[in-house]
């Protein structure tokens, strides 16, 4: 049996687990202990699958939780669930020679700064940006330019 590993979960993924199970695969689902521990993820999973938890939030603990994935497991694909995973997902993937977005891509969903100066490069109308060093800088070239936008060049949900 084919087995698909999921990096993240959560809530909104469940249904993601269901539809994988209806394809015939067998899952290894990475995700919090709290997601994974919910009655919720445990009624989603199947006897077959197994759970790998991660305690911290930062991409480098979904990494380390892949790894042991990649010990335990004869896996045929990967799919990231949410920004956080996209990076561990993608190095997986290049591992294991697996489709999929690649690391250039996942790199790049990943930084602001760099999805803009890709798609200018490209041709692809941006937004007038900025790339501020500090808290004075970013003041200073806002003052005049409201309304704006200001975003960390990092993170989910900024």
């Amino acid at each position: 049996m084919s087995r698909l590993l999921m990096v993240g979960c959560g809530r909104m993924g469940r249904p993601y687990l269901r539809r994988a199970h209806a394809r015939g695969l067998t899952l290894a689902v990475i995700d919090s202990p709290e997601s994974l521990g919910s009655e919720e993820t445990r009624a989603a999973l199947r006897e077959d699958d197994t759970t790998y938890p991660v305690a911290a939030a930062d991409e480098e603990a979904w990494l380390t939780a892949a790894s042991a994935v990649l010990r335990d497991s004869d896996l045929k694909g990967v799919v990231a669930f949410s920004e956080p995973h996209v990076v561990p997902a993608a190095l997986i993937a290049d591992e294991l020679g697996l489709r999929g977005p690649g690391l250039r891509a996942a790199l790049t969903s990943r930084s602001k700064i760099v999805q803009r100066e890709l798609f200018s490069r490209h041709g692809l109308a941006q937004p007038v940006y900025y790339l501020a060093r500090g808290t004075d800088a970013a003041i200073s070239w806002a003052q005049g330019r409201y309304p704006l936008v200001a975003k960390p060049l990092h993170g989910m949900a900024s």
